[in-house]
């Protein structure tokens, strides 16, 4: 199975299941949960949250904040080998899948719903997938995350 068709049937799959998802992880702008324990990593920046995600040698990236922007969105479609954006718990999430370097890397920004703003500024992660489990980890960073605000 392609990666973009394992991205693509987990994605839509029930967000409200989320079986098995035991360990919060508390950054300042919010919270996550996910099956493996994860050691966070601040990196720095003044204007915005920025870190690294370690779990099971998997390393996820995060930019959050109004400074980071919007690391996937629709401007970014023709750069990704598969792309798609929904509305999940009043979020807009772009996800793209990219190629960089002979590696795929799958970038999730979740984005402010217009209608109900109840989180305020992107939420970027992103990492370099090698297969079901690490893009599985991504998205339940990405679809369980809740703002803090």
């Amino acid at each position: 199975m392609t990666l973009e068709k394992v991205v693509a049937e987990y994605s839509n799959s029930d967000p409200n299941i989320v079986n098995g998802l035991i360990n919060q992880t508390n950054l300042k702008s919010g919270t996550f949960s996910t099956k493996d324990s994860i050691f966070n990593k601040r990196t720095g920046t003044l204007d915005s949250e920025r870190g690294e995600l370690k779990s099971n040698g998997a390393l996820i990236y995060y930019d959050i904040g109004f400074s980071a922007g919007a690391h996937m969105n629709m401007k970014r479609k023709s750069d990704c080998t598969w792309y798609t954006e929904k509305i999940l718990n009043d979020y807009k999430i772009c996800m793209g899948l990219l190629v960089k370097d002979n590696n795929n890397e799958l970038v999730v920004t979740i984005n402010y719903n217009q209608f109900k703003p109840s989180i305020l500024f992107p939420v970027n992660f992103w990492s370099n997938i090698l297969n079901e489990s690490d893009i599985r980890r991504m998205l339940d960073i990405a679809f369980t995350y809740k703002s803090s605000q």
